[in-house]
């Protein structure tokens, strides 16, 4: 959670990031394994821009632009660049230029402030996108595009809109991908041709949007 100042809320240090909850593997970023049942303020007085809980980890962006993640390293899916768990934020690479992130079963997907994308962690299922399925310990960018703007990664998929347009890729067992079968792609296909889409959101098995005109679009796995 992103906890920005407010009234009625001292916070005299901006932005704050707040966690809690089970912390098996350092997934509260407090430096334990100790569960946490009350909020707890990342990184003390640093300043935050967005966050994302994933399975067993998170990631976040610090409002200077640059990407930190904590918690369980199965696979690399912190993009670390190996696989040993951490309990506290550690820092994604040295770039600053990073904009929106998102994190989900075991890998997270971002973009840069230019615009290109980036993915990292799990990718047995094809779910980050790079015509492979391997896993990867680092961001590794997709396609040379630079006009991506919203994304999101459910536990094996992943969505983005490019131009207006929706993308989709990774695993397909429920149709989730929208693309009218369930066969896995492990590189970005377009989901029809319209190109009103706004915003995305992955779940475990279904996935969402929202087109410019505000309806609201779903797919994938029909649960009761």
């Amino acid at each position: 959670m992103i906890l920005p100042s407010a009234s009625g809320f001292r916070n005299n240090y901006g932005p704050a990031l707040l966690t809690w909850g089970q912390n098996t593997n350092g997934e509260v970023g407090n430096g334990t394994t100790r569960d946490r049942r009350l909020p707890f303020r990342m990184g003390g007085n640093l300043r935050w821009k967005s966050g994302s809980s994933g399975n067993n980890f998170g990631t976040a962006i610090r409002e200077n632009g640059t990407l930190w993640a904590w918690g369980n390293n199965s696979l690399g899916r912190l993009g670390l660049n190996d696989t040993t768990n951490r309990s506290s934020p550690v820092q994604i690479v040295t770039a600053t230029d990073w904009s929106i992130v998102d994190s989900g079963g075991g890998h997270s997907i971002a973009i840069k402030t230019g615009g290109s994308l980036w993915l990292w962690g799990t990718g047995t299922l094809g779910q980050l996108g790079d015509g492979t399925t391997t896993s990867k310990s680092s961001p590794v960018q997709i396609g040379s595009e630079t006009d991506w703007t919203a994304v999101s990664v459910g536990a094996q998929h992943s969505l983005a809109i490019r131009g207006g347009g929706l993308w989709s890729w990774g695993s397909n067992t429920s149709g989730q991908l929208g693309l009218g079968d369930n066969t896995l792609r492990n590189s970005p296909v377009r989901v029809g041709l319209g190109s009103d889409w706004l915003l995305v959101e992955a779940g475990e098995t279904q996935s969402f949007a929202i087109k410019t005109d505000g309806t609201l679009w779903a797919w994938g796995e029909r649960t009761s």
